[in-house]
């Protein structure tokens, strides 16, 4: 029997992992928490050890990995940027001084995410090995990605990296997310979502993460994401029969295409233009309705343009014809569209997938799946 270690064992993932590996006889896992708090959501579950600790703590995690063949590090610290950062950074190290030290641990592997990848279309550039993430959750990711490359260099205990794509079933975002977009009236799928979805069900991540780290050789990346990556019209289509209902209506091509490619252009502006854009354009809209609606700044706004220059007055009026369509336009509007996540426009994320290296999708059947996925959805739905 092998003793797996799981750091963040209290996130939705970790969580799921754990509760998918208690039902094999082969696994002993041991459930890292920092307080008794954390624990309570694991007591009872069946080859399961809950142990207290700070992973951040090298003689902590000395105790903490006693006895242990392998280590899942699912957790990331948040909260201000330099000292999440020393908190990762420490969990992969202290992993790492443990495993030269003891000589035990056979496998440690980190769960980063398809975050990396930024915005993953043929138009960015960026690949497997040089991704280019865009977000600040994305690299965070990548900067633990590289302290375990640098901390397990040994093959008696390979440091790999998983990068998981959008996490679906039971207690995941992600599929809460779906079911309630499938209620939402005024949702439309990209595409008619024949984009890759870049998702997997929790439990096949479960079984590839044990294949891989059952297996020996040298440290190694991959992504987890549905065998052949399914497209989010599948992904609609299974969670719209899990719950009973009818399939979202389709975006136009043209509107995909539209806010595709305004999504691409938010990457090509600076993070620092970005925010200033986001943070300007709401202000600048309010002074512009004040300036429509407030009568005595309407009577200076005329002052003004009475002693400016023609060219100047027209121009100020074509700005303020466009503004006032737009925003016309806006309100008139048949039902407002609801925000719609950017991965529903990318492509497939590029590089091997580890679903498909352990062939591990005949370990559930589908059946089985949705089973879980109804039975965690009627509970939803029905809380009492």
């Amino acid at each position: 029997m092998k003793r797996i270690a799981v750091f963040g064992a209290t996130g939705q993932v970790g969580r799921a992992i754990i509760s998918r590996w208690a039902r094999s006889r082969n696994t002993q896992i041991v459930a890292i928490v920092r307080n008794e708090f954390g624990a309570l959501g694991l007591k009872g579950l069946p080859n399961t050890e809950i142990r207290t600790g700070d992973p951040a703590n090298a003689d902590s995690v000395a105790e903490l990995l006693e006895g242990c063949d392998a280590v899942l590090n699912s957790a990331l610290a948040t909260g201000l940027p330099n000292q999440s950062r020393a908190l990762n950074r420490a969990m992969v190290e202290n992993s790492a001084e443990v495993a030269r030290r003891a000589g035990r641990l056979r496998a440690f592997v980190q769960l980063s995410s398809v975050a990396v990848y930024g915005f993953p279309v043929a138009e960015r550039k960026g690949d497997f090995t040089r991704p280019q993430p865009a977000t600040g959750y994305g690299r965070d990711k990548l900067y633990i990605e590289e302290i375990v490359r640098r901390s397990f260099t040994s093959d008696s205990c390979p440091g790999h990296v998983v990068r998981v794509g959008h996490v679906l079933g039971p207690y995941q975002g992600h599929s809460r997310g779906i079911i309630a977009q499938l209620f939402d009236p005024s949702f439309q799928l990209p595409f008619d979502g024949s984009k890759p979805s870049n998702a997997i069900h929790v439990d096949h991540l479960a079984f590839a993460l044990r294949a891989l780290i059952d297996q020996r050789g040298s440290s190694n990346c991959f992504n987890a994401v549905g065998d052949g990556n399914p497209t989010w019209h599948q992904v609609f289509e299974d969670h719209a029969r899990t719950v009973g209902t009818k399939m979202p209506r389709s975006m136009s091509p043209e509107e995909s295409s539209q806010r595709r490619a305004a999504e691409l252009a938010k990457l090509r502006s600076s993070r620092m233009v970005q925010a200033a854009r986001d943070t300007l354009r709401p202000a600048v809209s309010a002074f512009v309705s004040a300036f429509a609606s407030s009568p005595a700044i309407r009577d200076l706004g005329h002052e003004v343009l009475v002693r400016a220059p023609r060219s100047a007055e027209s121009a100020i009026k074509r700005a303020y014809t466009s503004w006032s369509a737009r925003d016309q336009t806006s309100a008139v509007s048949s039902s407002p569209q609801t925000d719609v996540p950017p991965w529903y426009y990318w492509d497939g994320v590029p590089g091997p997938n580890l679903l498909e290296r352990f062939n591990v999708q005949q370990e559930l059947t589908a059946a089985e799946i949705e089973s879980d996925l109804k039975a965690w959805a009627s509970a939803m739905a029905n809380p009492l």
